[in-house]
């Protein structure tokens, strides 16, 4: 089959171009030597936008079948060469019936610029990327936010490289829309029937509905003592203990960093009441942004959270707090003053790096009090 073919009339034009991918309602993995044919049979023509090469807004021509895309999109257009940049592409080729995706995102220079400009129907993600999730803590907690990000810019994400049952897990739990790599299937001479991988999807699922109930416990068992301190502080709180007495318990727990309270406008009341093992950690650096009396938190998710659910603890995923210089994650509960009765939240900054340990997952998804 050729490279590419061409038929005059806008409305009977067609392209292949190397790397093109078909894409198939189920989360199936086509190998590219097998592609043409089922972009035939499905009639679906995909251009990879890395694969035009587009550079300082001009489209570079580096082999047969670019070339031959880029003279055919000429001639129907009527536009010279020159005039082919990456802000004419998109829509040439969109009025040509095809898909714009996105190869190798997070490489290169295959990065957010290119999606705010191109606007992909389809990212992805490029296989180094696939590789440190499933072994990088930092990597994998990063994952999930970026296959969001990309989904909210009106993208499908497809995860490639995926060599074990780990980093496909990676991608379910990341809501991944479509997965390709050696894992599914390994290069043959032929096309695999289409549910010839089913059992494989069916055990990959059983199994990320056994990963998420044991990361569910494991996070319960690991956050329950402090859960039940700063419950305890926040009744202690309530009856009109004195803060500082008040957040004692919780300060004594190993990841336990400090303890602060906010108003129902906001705003801190008195100063962060710290560990005793926040000393040798202090930093100059973070000095000037360090939080007082009078801090503004209406901006921060957790106090807004708390205050729309009275109550009920929030938890935080981890992020790096002016307060201090190590990740961390805050628990907050709103309540009742003793004195005027006006909503108030207790908050506590956990240390995430002892809280977590060396479980590459935690922290990854979201949390419950």
């Amino acid at each position: 089959m050729p490279l590419h073919a061409f038929v005059p009339g806008r409305a009977n034009l067609r392209f292949w171009l190397p790397g093109v991918m078909a894409v198939a309602a189920v989360p199936v993995v086509v190998r590219s030597e097998y592609v043409l044919h089922v972009a035939v049979a499905a009639g679906i023509y995909v251009i990879l936008a890395s694969s035009l090469n587009v550079t300082n807004g001009y489209a570079g021509l580096f082999s047969f079948g670019h070339a031959a895309f880029f003279g055919s999109a000429a001639y129907i257009t009527g536009l010279s060469l020159k005039h082919l940049t990456s802000d004419i592409l998109p829509a040439m080729v969109i009025s040509f019936g095809c898909l714009i995706v996105i190869d190798d995102f997070g490489a290169g220079y295959s990065n957010f610029d290119r999606i705010w400009r191109l606007k992909p129907d389809i990212v992805k993600i490029d296989r180094e990327m696939t590789r440190r999730v499933a072994v990088e803590p930092l990597a994998r907690r990063m994952f999930n936010g970026i296959i969001s990000l990309l989904h909210e810019a009106g993208a499908i994400v497809c995860v490639e490289g995926i060599e074990t049952q780990s980093e496909a897990l990676c991608a379910v739990d990341a809501n991944a829309d479509l997965m390709q790599g050696n894992y599914f299937n390994p290069g043959g001479d032929s096309l695999q029937p289409a549910d010839a991988r089913r059992n494989l999807f069916g055990e990959l699922i059983a199994e990320y509905r056994t990963d998420v109930a044991e990361l569910q416990k494991r996070q319960q068992a690991r956050l329950e003592p402090y859960l039940a301190a700063l419950k305890n502080a926040v009744q202690d709180l309530s009856l009109g203990t004195e803060f500082p007495q008040a957040v004692q318990v919780i300060l004594k727990l190993p990841c336990a960093r400090r303890c602060y309270l906010i108003g129902s406008d906001g705003l801190q009341i008195g100063a962060n009441i710290e560990s005793d093992r926040n000393v040798g950690d202090y930093d100059p650096r973070f000095d000037l942004v360090q939080p007082t009396e009078g801090t503004d938190w209406q901006t921060k998710s957790y106090f807004r959270r708390a205050i729309e659910s009275p109550a009920k603890v929030q938890i935080t995923r981890p992020y790096l707090s002016v307060s201090g210089p190590k990740l961390c994650m805050t628990l907050s509960f709103a309540f009742e003053a003793f004195d005027d009765r006006s909503q108030q939240v207790l908050c506590a900054d956990l240390d995430f790096a002892t809280l977590a340990g060396g479980d590459v997952v935690f922290g990854a998804g979201n949390l419950q009090g």
